[in-house]
């Protein structure tokens, strides 16, 4: 059942993306409050809007429905990853700094 699948990708892309970071936060309570909600800057939203794009095009391209789901881990989702494993990794250097 691949469409159920991709359903997971995207369900467990959007919790590590929303929740890892307040998991791993130290002395701070993690509630979510709703100025944490607006505190998240423009350029993180069109990214996070821009990666659902990717893939939701990336699927429709590779037509994972007829189980070309090998292209669209590599064109879609590895890309995807990437990109917010970069992110993530020079906004943590910037705050050590």
């Amino acid at each position: 059942m691949p469409g159920f699948q991709e359903i997971l990708i995207l369900a467990g892309l959007v919790l590590v993306i929303f929740f890892l970071p307040r998991m791993v936060r130290k002395n701070k309570e993690i509630r979510t409050t709703k100025s944490d909600i607006t505190l998240v800057h423009w350029k993180i939203r069109l990214l996070i809007v821009f990666s659902l794009a990717w893939l939701a095009f990336t699927a429709l391209y590779f037509k994972v429905w007829q189980l070309n789901f090998i292209e669209f881990t590599k064109f879609g989702i590895l890309p995807t990853l990437g990109v917010w494993g970069i992110w993530w990794i020079i906004r943590g250097i910037g705050k050590k700094s």
